[in-house]
Parts: structure tokens; C-alpha cells; sequence
């Protein structure tokens, strides 16, 4: 599977050639939010319209998608959360409208008067520390 950031160079390097010189281009937060998209997805090419969004900013990339995102069957969300994690980004998710949300990626390791993005492994030991207090185990089936 081709990486979201080749995937999106090829396009930018035909675009710039035919449409707008030097107009499209790719910052390094950009790649590496178009890599974890094209994990997520399974493939960068299904993101649709995706070299109509602002990859150059070095600070933030906002995508609106109108994709499912779960837990369990089909676990995008889960699969977007642990790789976030695990590549320091930090991802904030918005409504947009109806149809559509808004998925804000930024640098998780940032300026150093902000906390660092945990890891997964750093988020696992905090949430089950947090919520320890208030977790305790479903009854069994045979319980049922």
C-alpha cells in the first residue's frame, strides 16, 4: 500500500504542473497525518476530495469526512486513536454538519509549555489509574 504522504506527493507534483504552479505543497505535519489516514482507511485514496484540504500548514490539518468511525466492526476510530498516540499527534474531533465531521490534527510534541502527547502505552496506564475507582467487572454470561 502506497503511504498517504507519496500518494499525496505524486498528486501535488501533477497539480502543480497543470493547474497552479508551486500552489500545492506538503508540510511535515501534513505527511504524517496523510500517512495515519491512509493506515485508518485502508489507503489514502479513499479519502475523498483530499487534495482539496490545506496540507502546507505546518501547525494544523483539518479534514471533513464523512466516514464511520467505530470501535468494534469497522474500528476506525480505535485504529485512529492508538495511531495517534502512538505518532504524538493530537486529534480533536468536531461536528462540521450533518453528514459531515471535522477531524483536527496538530503536533503533539509541540511547544514545551504544553504537555506532551502521551504515548499509548503512557495513555493506557493513565486511563486504567484514573478510572480504576469506578471500574469493576461485567457480570458473566452465565451470571445473565
Amino acid at each position: 500500500m502506497i503511504r498517504g504522504s507519496e500518494w499525496l506527493k505524486q498528486e501535488f507534483s501533477y497539480l502543480n504542473r497543470t493547474k497552479q504552479p508551486n500552489t500545492y505543497t506538503l508540510s511535515p505535519l501534513g505527511a504524517r497525518v496523510a500517512d495515519l489516514l491512509g493506515y485508518v482507511l485502508g489507503g489514502f485514496y479513499h479519502l475523498d476530495k483530499a487534495t482539496q484540504f490545506q496540507w502546507s500548514d505546518p501547525y494544523i490539518i483539518e479534514i471533513r469526512t464523512s466516514y464511520t468511525f467505530g470501535t468494534w466492526d469497522g474500528n476506525r476510530l480505535t485504529t485512529l486513536v492508538f495511531l495517534c498516540h502512538e505518532l504524538g499527534i493530537k486529534l480533536e474531533i468536531r461536528p462540521c454538519n450533518m453528514q459531515y465531521v471535522r477531524l483536527l490534527f496538530w503536533d503533539g510534541h509541540g511547544k514545551e509549555f504544553y504537555r506532551p502527547h502521551p504515548t499509548l502505552d503512557e495513555a493506557v496506564a493513565l486511563f486504567r489509574q484514573y478510572y480504576q475507582p469506578v471500574l469493576h467487572p461485567l457480570p458473566s454470561e452465565e451470571a445473565l
